[in-house]
Order: structure tokens, then C-alpha cells, then sequence
């Protein structure tokens, strides 16, 4: 099942995203983190591909396939997981803003009723 950040299309998923980011500076700080991080990992699984394609080449020591193997499947999950993460924070604000607008809504019916009467 899809989420509420999910539903979103992209112009409302980059005004959600800079929402996000303005909302809280631990929101920002957050984003960056997991932005370097991914940055980390497709590093890791290109020197992975690099140093298995010189492997094969040279013939060298085949013991290397399997630890930068490991390296790029690790690099992949930990990648997917930043992904993950980031739309589950996304989703999260989200959920609480429009919790925010629904209350200010009931807020201003209450005050709106009581001018009537």
C-alpha cells in the first residue's frame, strides 16, 4: 500500500521535501546525513566493480571477487535503506502536517460558531 508521500506527484514531492527541510534544522541535518551516505555507497560499489573488473582481468588473487562482492551488496542495502528512510521521515511530516491543518480547521469552525450564535 502506497503512503501519503508516495501518492504525491513529483512537483509535490520537491515542495514536501523542502518543507521537510525548513520545518526543523534537525530535519536538514538529517537529509544531509543520509544524502552522504549515499554518496558513500555508490562510491563503495563503484571501487567494488573496479577492483572485481581488475581482478578478472589479471587473473589475480580470486579472494578478492567475494570480499568486494560483499562490498557492493552491502553498498546496495544500505543505499536502499537511506531511500527507505528518507520517505518514511517525509511521510512522518507529512502525516503530522496535515494533523496540524485539521486541528487549525476544527479551531476556526469552533471560533466560527460561536460568532454565529
Amino acid at each position: 500500500m502506497k503512503n501519503k508521500y508516495q501518492r504525491l506527484t513529483k512537483e509535490e514531492k520537491k515542495a514536501a521535501v523542502e518543507r521537510y527541510k525548513k520545518a526543523d534544522e534537525h530535519n536538514e541535518f538529517m537529509q544531509r546525513k543520509l544524502t552522504q551516505v549515499q554518496i558513500i555507497c555508490i562510491i563503495g560499489l563503484l571501487f567494488g566493480i573496479g577492483v572485481i573488473a581488475h581482478t578478472l582481468i589479471t587473473n589475480d588473487r580470486w579472494y578478492f571477487i567475494a570480499e568486494y562482492g560483499f562490498l557492493m551488496i552491502f553498498s546496495v542495502a544500505l543505499f536502499m535503506f537511506c531511500i527507505r528512510t528518507k520517505e518514511k521521515e517525509y511521510n512522518k511530516f507529512l502525516i503530522a502536517e496535515m494533523k496540524k491543518e485539521k486541528e487549525e480547521t476544527k479551531k476556526e469552525d469552533k471560533k466560527s460558531k460561536k460568532k454565529s450564535k
